[in-house]
């Protein structure tokens, strides 16, 4: 297996900043997300969405055909996005005070109902659902990213970051939270093996990674059993996600120092290489 082309990316400190905007998350097509079989794959043509699209604080939302060059978007006055993605021909974020908008093209955005008020942090597709992860523990499943429904999680603690993969929901938050759903309605609470608390969740190469306060990295299989891992860092690891060997990386696109970014050949094996 060639471990030099598919990485986990981390990022440290700062999700990133372009032009004094920090960037909170960020949405590729299908073909360079790892995103659910019902999206376009990489040997089709591309539509008027195959492009990333990168949203944060003060409103900003960027746009990009290939992850280096970007320009900004038009936006809609609203409150932080904290998370995105894109699945079934539709963009989801969701952010502060409960935001939840969606949009065909990246640009135009309509504000839809979350049912709670909550503020979300993360939101991920798979199994035909649309599901979106917050503080309180609170989370929303939606069939079409449009009509939302509020679950019982388990847990009080905020979550953070939420992911997709073997045939489940992973979400991770505070206290080193981690429970795991194959639906998005029914949860089981999972032990981490840390206190500190988990920021961000990526699934890839038939692993999970969490990574989050003190320098934490802990991964998982199939999301039940987790092992800590060492980072060699004590930083505070604001995100992860999984490259699968993309030329442009979305992730990277959106740090200005290099020194900020770290990556790990598949499966994590404990060490990390510049």
């Amino acid at each position: 297996m060639k471990t030099n082309t598919r990485l986990f990316a981390i990022g440290l400190l700062v999700v990133g900043l372009i032009q004094g905007v920090g960037l909170t998350a960020i949405a590729a097509p299908a073909s360079q997300s790892g995103s659910p079989k019902s999206q376009p794959q990489e040997n089709e043509t591309p539509t008027k969405t195959s492009a990333f699209r990168a949203v944060g604080e003060t409103y900003a939302a960027l746009t990009s055909s290939d992850g280096v060059s970007w320009k900004t978007l038009r936006t809609q006055g609203e409150t932080n996005c904290c998370g995105m993605t894109w699945a079934n021909g539709i963009f989801v974020k969701v952010g502060s005070r409960s935001v939840i908008r969606t949009s065909i093209d990246g640009v135009t955005w309509t504000s839809r109902s979350s049912g709670t008020p909550s503020t979300l942090h993360g939101v991920a597709y798979g199994n035909g659902v649309f599901v979106a992860v917050g503080n309180e523990g609170v989370v929303v499943t939606s069939a079409d990213g449009i009509e939302w429904i509020v679950r019982n999680s388990g847990t009080e603690d905020r979550l953070r970051g939420i992911a997709y993969g073997d045939d489940k929901f992973v979400a991770v938050g505070y206290s080193g939270t981690i429970i795991t759903s194959r639906n998005g309605v029914r949860w089981t609470s999972r032990h981490s093996g840390t206190a500190d608390r988990l920021q961000s969740i990526a699934y890839g190469n038939r692993t999970f990674v969490a990574v989050g306060w003190n320098g934490v990295v802990v991964t998982s299989k199939h999301g039940h059993a987790w092992t800590r891992r060492n980072s060699g860092t004590a930083s505070h690891l604001w995100s992860v996600a999984y490259t699968d060997g993309n030329p442009a990386p979305p992730l990277f696109s959106c740090f200005v120092r290099a020194d900020l970014v770290r990556t790990a050949p598949s499966p994590i094996n404990g060490k990390t290489t510049p």
